[in-house]
């Protein structure tokens, strides 16, 4: 916008034509000279305005862009809480699933054990219990890969390290790897 309009400046300088110490205090051996200048934006066939709505379009487009990154942004932390949810209600409803299983497992064993049941009805009960167990272990990696993309969404929450990193990484290496559910 600035360039639409008139440019007034002053301009001066100083200086010494001879730096011989015997001249340093005589007025004779310095110059000076001090003036305007003006310059018009007259002749530039509308360049100038299309630079102003050009730099107006930019800005506009810009603006467009950043509200477009926050929306995704907002939406994945929202999706990323929702998941989140629905994983800790589904985790909590299998976690019930297998405590009941167990239980009638235990059930159906003693049966067997007293008489009164098939081993068939025992190993059948015994499979539903273990799948129950599956799912809540896929629920509970579902959950905490849920959870991670949470973090990232919101914006990480992790460092680099490096000697954490590298603490880590020989613990793992040195400590077997053992199934828990």
């Amino acid at each position: 916008m600035a360039s639409l309009y008139p440019d007034v400046s002053l301009t001066g300088s100083f200086g010494l034509r001879n730096i011989s110490s015997n001249y340093l205090f005589d007025w004779a051996s310095k110059f000076y000279s001090a003036g305007p200048g003006i310059s018009l934006p007259i002749f530039q066939g509308g360049a100038l305005v299309a630079n102003v709505k050009m730099a107006r379009a930019e800005a506009a487009a810009a603006a467009l862009n950043y509200r477009k990154t926050v929306l995704s942004a907002l939406q994945d932390v929202e999706d990323g809480l929702v998941s989140l949810d629905q994983d800790g209600l589904r985790v909590k409803a299998l976690e019930d699933t297998v405590a009941a299983d167990e239980r009638a497992f235990d059930i159906t064993r003693h049966s067997y054990q007293v008489g009164l049941s098939t081993y068939i009805t025992v190993l059948n009960v015994e499979l539903q219990t273990n799948q129950a167990k599956q799912q809540l272990a896929q629920a509970s990696l579902t959950e905490v890969t849920d959870l991670v993309r949470l973090y990232k969404a919101l914006g990480g929450g992790w460092e680099t390290d490096p000697v954490a990193a590298s603490a880590a990484s020989s613990l793992s290496a040195s400590e077997p790897a053992v199934a828990r559910y």
